[in-house]
């Protein structure tokens, strides 16, 4: 029963996929597939849970509303405009291109696999940022599969409602209910969330450079993100005379200094596997900010700019419960669009639009009954977590040289350049 979920959360969302840009091509459909389906697999089968419980009579009727996109594509007519001839003429990419995607999913994949280690010993971890969350992720997990946990409530907080976005783990909780065990459901969604993010970071850089070889970094620069740890890991190394030998024995954290001055943590260590909720929420955002960036494209068709701003926000809105921090962000970037783009506000009207009715009845439940003070949810914070270091020194450390590319970046001549896919 979990295959069949997982199987439809996969062909439902790679055909609503198309139905929302049909200039995808095949990798990039079922890239943005993968967050689509796993999002709506668990937004259909949350209400039917909480009202017949989690067993087999949920999770069917959410595998056959997931599934109803691909069904759509029965009817000749739909299945015309779902795939028309634009979308049959992308170049096929390289051999070098389609090695580097491999490779980098594989040691992608096996990174995140270190997120939870199973043994007769018991239950561990393989980055030492998952000490506190993984703990509180199976305990979410668990109260959805056996807990009867609805309206959820927090698993270490008596009587507090859970107002951590749950989706994610709401969706471990119906592969474990179909049958699958705990540790492999975990697994599953990691790897295949894993994988599609490698190919959305790739659409959203291309989508801005217009070149492929350069969009080919997007992936590496997201995942391989830190500060200047590497300078004390080049001492390290040559100190003790191992040389590169050190990486299999790291002797400390090169990027997150207890002592103070680095701050700058891996997005995969510190963000990704310790806090699953960002699992699905940046796989979700990127194809949302993909749309809309090209529907405020001054040299874009108004009817297509308009069409692509409504179904960026249709995306927009199935972010509250995957992560509510991302959903919070592509409003403010609609509102600033508004300001920048005023010949394209009919299509961020539309995604505002779109984004609100489907998205705030989901965050005015999520909030409802929290102890979250809405006036310390957002605050400034100038060199936020800078220890003992004075805070423009703090960020000069920080983030001095990726400021200094990215102005570089800003002035040269015809940065603004984006691909027309």
């Amino acid at each position: 029963m979990a295959w069949l979920a997982i199987l439809s959360a996969l062909a439902g969302g790679t055909a609503l996929a198309g139905f929302l840009e049909r200039s995808w091509s095949w990798p990039v459909r079922v890239a943005a597939g993968v967050p689509l389906g796993l999002a709506v697999l668990g937004l259909t089968g949350f209400p039917l849970a909480s009202r017949l419980g989690l067993g087999t009579p949920a999770l069917l009727g959410a595998t056959a509303l997931t599934l109803l996109p691909a069904l759509a594509l029965l009817a000749p007519r739909l299945r015309a405009s779902w795939w028309p001839p634009a979308a049959r003429e992308h170049r096929r990419q390289g051999w070098v291109e389609a090695a580097a995607f491999a490779l980098a999913g594989l040691a992608f994949v096996m990174v995140m696999d270190r997120a939870m280690l199973s043994s007769e010993r018991g239950i561990g971890f393989g980055a030492e940022h998952n000490y506190g969350d993984l703990p509180f992720h199976l305990a979410v997990v668990s109260g959805f599969a056996w807990g009867d946990n609805y309206p959820p409530e927090h698993p270490e907080l008596a009587r507090a409602r859970l107002t951590y976005p749950f989706l994610l783990d709401f969706g471990a909780a119906q592969l474990v209910a179909g049958g699958l065990g705990l540790h492999d459901s975990l697994r599953l969604q990691n790897a295949l969330l894993a994988l599609a993010l490698l190919v959305l970071a790739h659409l959203w850089g291309l989508g801005h450079t217009g070149d492929r070889r350069a969009a080919l970094f997007a992936p590496a620069l997201l995942l391989l993100s830190g500060g200047l740890g590497f300078v004390a890991f080049a001492q390290d190394a040559l100190h003790s005379g191992r040389g590169l030998g050190l990486l299999l024995e790291l002797p400390r954290d090169y990027t997150i200094w207890r002592e103070g001055g680095l701050r700058f943590g891996n997005l995969i260590t510190t963000m990704l596997i310790p806090q699953r909720a960002l699992l699905l929420g940046l796989p979700l955002t990127l194809p949302a900010w993909s749309l809309l960036w090209r529907a405020v494209d001054p040299q874009s068709d108004p009817a297509l700019a308009r069409r692509r701003g409504l179904c960026a926000g249709l995306v927009a809105g199935l972010l509250p419960l995957a992560h509510a921090h991302s959903y919070a962000v592509a409003l403010s970037v609609g509102g600033a669009l508004l300001l920048l783009f005023p010949a394209r506000r009919p299509a961020v009207g539309r995604f505002l639009a779109a984004a609100l009715l489907l998205g705030g009845p989901q965050a005015a439940w999520l909030a409802q009954g929290s102890a979250l003070q809405a006036g310390g949810f957002v605050g400034l914070a100038f060199g936020w977590d800078h220890g003992d270091l004075p805070p423009l020194w703090f960020w000069l450390v920080n983030a001095g040289p990726f400021l200094t590319l990215w102005l570089v970046a800003l002035l040269r001549p015809g940065w603004t350049t984006r691909a027309q896919q």
